[in-house]
């Protein structure tokens, strides 16, 4: 599997996982109060950005693909470290 398949079949994985824990939530009658303009903003931003992924994903090949994931496994771990420096040794 390409990385660019691995990528796409993640997306299905963490969809299938949301809404499991969503009908989890509303089942249950343990949905939390929002702001209305707040959910609208983040299903915006999240059908903005599925968009655009998808042109960028169409536009730049597998070894880029490759290049951006480990760039983003770096941040995550840099974000991880700071966090870990900021709330453990306190």
């Amino acid at each position: 599997m390409t990385t660019k398949e691995a990528a796409f079949n993640s997306i299905f994985v963490i969809l299938f996982g949301q809404i499991t824990n969503l009908g989890k939530t509303l089942l249950t009658h343990n949905v939390p109060s929002f702001n209305t303009m707040t959910l609208i903003l983040m299903v915006f931003g999240g059908v903005l950005g599925g968009i655009i992924g998808r042109m960028i994903n169409k536009k730049i090949d597998g070894k880029m693909v490759e290049k951006l994931f480990l760039c983003a496994m770096v941040l995550i771990l840099v974000i991880c470290a700071l966090n870990i420096r900021k709330y453990l040794f306190v």
